[in-house]
């Protein structure tokens, strides 16, 4: 029998803030199980929504003031303008639901 090796073979995608312009965040096309368990243990919405927006950001290039590299997280999404954590939230959304999008596209044909 041959030997799988076990290891993370998501892949990433870049996308930029429509309000920080050469910024680049790198989300993941999908989530592992074990995040799914902890996101389904949030019973809040927002929260919910938050958990999976940090899962799927695999990395980017956001600092304070100080130069320090942000990490991901609800207090960092909660100083970004409206239009931006919509865009990410919108983005997460297609690649949770990637069906949802080939059936729009195919019901504007």
């Amino acid at each position: 029998m041959e030997q799988i090796i076990l290891k993370d073979i998501r892949k990433s995608t870049i996308v930029e803030l429509p309000s920080y312009p050469k910024s680049e965040i790198i989300l993941w096309d999908d989530l592992l199980f074990g995040e799914i368990d902890k996101i389904n243990k949030i019973k809040d919405d927002t929260e919910k929504g938050y958990a999976v927006l940090v899962d799927l950001i695999k990395d980017w290039n956001l600092y304070d003031e100080e130069k320090k590299k942000l990490v991901p997280s609800k207090e960092v999404f909660m100083k970004l303008p409206v239009k931006d954590l919509t865009f990410l939230m919108q983005k997460v959304g297609k690649i949770l639901n990637p069906e949802k999008e080939e059936i729009k596209k195919n019901s504007k044909s």
